[in-house]
């Protein structure tokens, strides 16, 4: 082809490396249109190994852990393909490193990958970090994940479902745009506010949004198939605020959840300003669990065009009608100081349930 042939990816755990050093050294790798000096100096190198077209660099330094390697044509990406489960730790032998980001450009245009899980350890998925990725189905985010830059999954063409986790405070604008396979999408409850995330996903039709107050969104937030034919789900109290705030009120179909908030896999609606009752579970109860005196509520949202943190504090006081209904896994339930009521068929059809 003309062009050298080359890649590396290396891990530098040297303290003395400073980021704003110069790092060239004499190594260059170049091509008949482009003269790229990319390797930098540094003490310790561990190399691994693909043959591919070289074009251009990236390198980041992260909490000491020194992530080289070559940006490269979009002509050979099997070294990422299949099932990827993204470590939490990488060693090198001497010292353990803690993963906690998924770097710009990390994945992008790998189109033979088609699932990918996040650990408990990442934060921050980077800008365009699986942009062009059109054979990712299914992409795992665990509930510690901060942040997600502009573009990150932008044309993921056969990712069909997404849930963001509650922990999610910030998605960068059009950060699952031109999904065209999507027709499902959970937004968690930390998110507060949104620019075309979802723009061009015309497939999408069913939508939770589990802010208890809406968060701000644009227009091009959602496609108009999306406001014509989708479903909006919301928080069981916030119905009528959704219904009114800018562009949301533009989807023809919103209904309201059975609760209106989860804390450690309860759910609870909103009974009024000072207590909450428990609710049927999205997936079934099961197992032996304690319902607690009191819960915490910490939820976000813009007022006066300021982003606030609100903090409610509720007793939770009843069991609401079926909320443990049918569930045969179920087989221990303590109850908080401040029940008052047991609702109808609370605990019906609970064939293991020994104690409560």
């Amino acid at each position: 082809t003309g062009k050298l042939n080359a890649f590396c990816y290396g891990i530098c755990t040297t303290a003395e490396i400073n980021q704003n050093s110069a790092f060239w050294h004499s190594i260059r790798l170049f091509n008949f249109t482009d003269f790229i000096p990319c390797t930098y100096y540094c003490s310790k190198w561990f190399i691994y190994s693909t043959v591919i077209s070289v074009t251009a660099i990236r390198c980041y330094i992260k909490d000491k852990l020194f992530f080289f390697f070559l940006k490269v044509e979009r002509t050979d990406y099997s070294w990422y393909s299949g099932d990827k489960d993204i470590p939490s730790t990488v060693s090198d032998g001497k010292k353990t490193f803690t993963v906690k980001k998924i770097a710009k450009w990390a994945f992008i245009s790998a189109a033979n990958v088609h699932k990918v899980t996040l650990p408990s350890t990442i934060v921050e998925i980077e800008e365009e970090a699986f942009r062009y990725c059109g054979g990712i189905n299914i992409i795992n985010l665990d509930h510690n994940l901060k942040k997600i830059g502009n573009l990150a999954f932008h044309y993921c063409t056969n990712l069909n479902e997404v849930k963001l986790p509650d922990s999610v405070t910030e998605i960068g604008t059009s950060a699952f745009s031109n999904c065209l396979s999507m027709t499902k999408a959970v937004i968690g409850a930390g998110i507060s506010y949104m620019d075309k995330v979802f723009s061009s996903c015309r497939n999408l039709k069913d939508i939770t949004c589990r802010a208890i107050i809406p968060p701000v969104i644009t227009e091009e937030t959602f496609s108009d198939e999306n406001y014509q034919n989708g479903v909006l789900n919301v928080p069981h109290n916030s119905l009528q605020n959704y219904k009114t705030a800018p562009y949301w009120n533009k989807f023809r179909n919103i209904r309201a959840l059975p609760y209106d908030f989860d804390i450690d896999n309860i759910y609870y609606i909103i009974k009024d300003k000072n207590t909450v009752g428990v609710v049927a579970s999205d997936n079934k109860y099961g197992g032996s669990g304690s319902i607690p005196s009191t819960v915490t509520l910490v939820y976000r949202g813009f007022k006066d065009g300021k982003l606030i943190e609100y903090t409610d504090t509720y007793k939770v006081t009843t069991i609401e009608d079926m909320a443990f209904n049918d569930c045969p896994d179920l087989t221990e339930v303590v109850l908080g100081d401040n029940i008052t009521n047991i609702g109808y068929k609370a605990f019906a059809n609970c064939p293991n349930l020994t104690s409560v």
